[in-house]
């Protein structure tokens, strides 16, 4: 693949393009149908707060800063269309004004909301036609009692790629919106309580979206000041144009790990039932869970782990669900005024007839692995970024993708 003198040629384009040039916040287009199951987008979960924690001195009233700054990046995709053959390289350039509004900058406030957007201006060297404007918003509501916490979120986002769960070139929007909530009701027990909708949608003839509603209730209880763990009961309905109506519950136990700032361990595994609308010949038992594992060696290097199950009906094959294991594994090492990052992600999706269609669809083997390079400059007002990344798929259509992203981003 490497040995044409053209494609050397673009690489070293790249490479002069880079200083000019940006990562931004991009969503990931290539799992783009796997994010509807994603309850927790904007990451808003997390180790649960003790009594201690949710008693300190609050301040009263809302105060407000705003943010805002520019990111343009390039990228240059050696299969821009996934394909196993007749693969088409493509340089694209994205521009992304993004603004931040965060109404507690400074903390302590009892009410305090934090809001962001961005546009995504899309321009294609060879394929102009599909040169367009994406965008992403979200805006998140945080409430703290002397007992309570809450939090509320919604997020909209449209993403323009190649899906490989589609296996084409998509254009499609979703939607997530979801509360929150933590009642400490002793000093070792606190009662959990989420509610999530997700909905996607496809611009993109032959693909079809899905809506999943998700519900959890659930109780921690601190065995330790550094370990807590107790149930969770989650009941998830999806619903789709390819698979009718589902309906999930699932029993698990959730535990968490807390040593200071260094370890943080989340993670939960259980058994979820599933029944079709088809009828009681349509029900699955198997298990369920997720891990999320954060390690800071020093000040200098940083461990995130991650392993998550997601299922979500087929965005194309009618009858047939997508279920979806996550691997996920970085390593980061911050200098001075530089970041390297290196990680893998695997994703293994197996295909299961929920319907009346015949056949089978063949699984997905999918890895990914990426070496980026972040350098701060003027006070930490300006960002060089550069990432490399090298993707292989195997199973319904096995292709392979390499893409080298530069650019630069600027916070005013």
């Amino acid at each position: 693949m490497f040995t044409s003198p053209r494609i050397f040629e673009k690489w070293a384009w790249i490479a002069c393009l880079g200083p000019l040039t940006s990562l931004g916040p991009v969503a990931n287009a290539q799992n783009f149908s796997l994010q509807v199951a994603n309850s927790d987008p904007l990451g808003l979960r997390s180790i649960i707060p003790t009594d201690e924690a949710l008693g300190f001195g609050l301040t009263e009233g809302i105060k407000g800063a705003f943010k805002f700054g520019v990111a343009a990046t390039s990228t240059y995709d050696t299969n821009f269309f996934i394909t196993k053959t007749n693969e088409k390289s493509e340089l694209s350039t994205t521009l992304m004004p993004y603004f931040n509004y965060r109404s507690d900058p400074e903390g302590g406030a009892k009410v305090s909301i934090n809001a962001n957007y961005t546009p995504l201006l899309r321009a294609y060297l060879h394929n102009s036609d599909l040169n367009g404007v994406d965008q992403t918003g979200d805006v998140s509501l945080r409430i703290e009692g002397g007992k309570t916490l809450i939090k509320a979120f919604a997020l909209y986002t449209q993403v323009s790629g190649a899906d490989r769960l589609t296996g084409t070139y998509t254009t499609g929007t979703l939607l997530n919106t979801g509360v929150q909530a933590t009642y400490q009701v002793a000093p070792r027990t606190s009662l959990i309580g989420n509610w999530s909708a997700a909905m996607s949608d496809y611009d993109t003839k032959g693909s079809v979206g899905s809506d999943i509603y998700t519900t959890d209730v659930g109780a921690y209880w601190a065995y330790t000041e550094r370990l807590s763990f107790g149930p969770a009961i989650r009941y998830l309905i999806t619903d789709s144009d390819s698979i009718e109506t589902r309906d999930a519950l699932s029993f698990s136990l959730q535990a968490q790990y807390l040593l200071g700032e260094r370890i943080r361990i989340m993670g939960s595994l259980g058994l979820e039932y599933a029944a079709n609308s088809g009828g009681d010949e349509q029900s699955t038992l198997g298990p369920t869970g997720y891990l999320a594992a954060r390690y800071e060696f020093n000040e200098r290097w940083t461990w995130t782990n991650d392993i998550r199950y997601a299922m979500v009906p087929s965005p194309t094959q009618t009858g047939y669900i997508v279920n979806n294991l996550l691997v996920s594994t970085i390593l980061n090492r911050n200098f001075l005024r530089d970041t390297v990052q290196f990680g893998i992600d695997y994703n293994l999706s197996l295909y299961k007839n929920v319907g009346t269609a015949t056949g089978n669809v063949s699984d997905e083997n999918n890895l990914s692995a990426f070496l980026g390079y972040q350098r701060n400059f003027f006070s930490d007002r300006m960002a060089f970024n550069t990432k490399l990344s090298y993707t292989v798929n195997d199973g319904g259509t096995s292709w392979s993708q390499i893409q080298l992203m530069a650019g630069l981003t600027v916070a005013f």
